[in-house]
């Protein structure tokens, strides 16, 4: 991770944002080490709510400058 990377911006008010590691350098939220971001959704059920996340990272997150995991949740689903 990239020390003073900006954060995507997230408009989805489905979606609950928490933030760790994290800084603020001119009024904008920049990485500051580690894992600094977790998207939650709240949906009828956990599938839903996985593919709600993974959708929205898959828009807004860049690939490329960032890593983020689309199996988490998978095990609770399979049950």
């Amino acid at each position: 991770m990239v020390n003073g990377r900006p954060l995507p911006q997230f408009d989805d008010p489905q979606l609950l944002i928490s933030y760790a590691g994290v800084a603020t350098e001119n009024s904008q939220v920049v990485s500051h080490g580690g894992r600094v971001l977790m998207v939650t959704a709240k949906a009828a059920d956990l599938k839903t709510a996985q593919q709600q996340v993974n959708q929205t990272l898959d828009r807004v997150v860049d690939a490329s400058a960032y890593t983020f995991r689309h199996d988490i949740g998978f095990h609770a689903i399979e049950q």
